[in-house]
């Protein structure tokens, strides 16, 4: 019975399992688990070897779904630094040292879901 006013309230709510107990002073402790975001990454790179840098330059495709994020990160190669990092969802990005290497953080607008294109050059020391 409680379940079907809980559907009117809620759209999308189904019930799963229904209980029945005759003990009126019952209670009921319902859980609810957190729903992690589905991302996935589709990229075209472009690596330039110079004899003074070398540039790697990737253009992402990501697609967030199931749940919103609000922030991505990745590795830095070793050797590499950042030349620029661009994206219509990018507020900004941030660097931190850890013990993995140099963490690239792209913070996002706000809660981001979609596809959400980026541009990342990076430029690192030549062949020389």
């Amino acid at each position: 019975m409680w379940g079907q006013s809980l559907q009117a309230q809620i759209a999308g709510l189904t019930v799963r399992r229904a209980f029945r107990y005759a003990d009126l002073g019952a209670q009921a402790t319902l859980k609810a688990s957190p729903v992690e975001a589905d991302v996935r990454v589709e990229a075209q790179d472009t690596v330039s070897l110079g004899e003074d840098r070398t540039v790697l330059a990737a253009n992402a495709t990501v697609d967030i779904t199931r749940a919103g994020i609000f922030r991505l990160s990745f590795v830095l190669p070793p050797g590499f630094d950042v030349e620029s990092i661009s994206g219509a969802a990018l507020s900004h990005w941030t660097e931190l040292k850890s013990t993995e290497g140099r963490i690239i953080t792209l913070h996002l607008k706000g809660k981001t879901e979609g596809q959400q294109p980026f541009s990342v050059n990076l430029a690192g020391p030549g062949t020389k």
